[in-house]
Formats: C-alpha cells, structure tokens, sequence
C-alpha cells in the first residue's frame, strides 16, 4: 500500500510539472484517527472535462491513479476547473493502514526467525 500511495503522489506531482503550467504546486499529507489524506494542488491550467471524464488518447495518469487507489479500497477524488488549477485527493481509512502495517509486522517477525 505504501509503494502505491507513492506512486499515486508522485504521478500528481509529475502530471502537475508537465501539464498544468502552475506557478504553485502544495502536496499536503494528513495522518489521523480516521484517515490518511493525501492532497496535491495546483494553481495551473485546470484539466479540460472532456479528460475528466473519457481520458486522454494515450495518457494514463489519471486513470492509472484511479485504479491504483480501488486496488487497496482506497478513495480518489479530482477536482479541477479550467484557469483554476486541480487538487486531487487520495484518502485511506486508518484501519487500512493499520491491518496493513500489522501484516507487514507479522511478516517482518516471521521473516526474522
């Protein structure tokens, strides 16, 4: 799951440098009782709603990302409007995270014997 969300932020950022012409990129992370969010912004050009919704012939970011984050029952969400920029959200319930880093511990232990 981690390689994942990793790979989701990453394309963000990497899809935000060669497309959006922002002057401004924020990636935040937030880790709390109930959730992991991952949020990236930008001031750019905002995506077209044509690619929103059908992709782009040959570009596979978004939808890429999209499957990665159902892969692990994650939530992804896109928001962009044209001269606006777009935020893209990953959100991962803690309990995700947790059954996840306590399989990962009990491998890591078994591994270890």
């Amino acid at each position: 799951m981690r390689d994942e969300i990793y790979r989701i932020a990453r394309e963000a950022i990497r899809n935000t440098a060669l497309h959006a012409n922002a002057q401004r990129i924020e990636a935040k992370l937030a880790y709390g009782e109930a959730e992991f969010c991952l949020r990236v912004r930008d001031d750019g050009v905002g995506i077209n709603s044509e690619i929103l919704v059908h992709r782009r012939p040959g570009h596979w970011g978004l939808q890429g990302m999209r499957e990665r984050a159902e892969s692990f029952g994650a939530r992804f969400k896109v928001w962009s409007e044209a001269g606006a920029g777009t935020e893209i959200e990953l959100t991962v319930p803690a309990r995700d995270l947790l059954r996840t880093r306590k399989a990962a511990g009990n491998l890591m232990v078994g591994h270890a014997r």
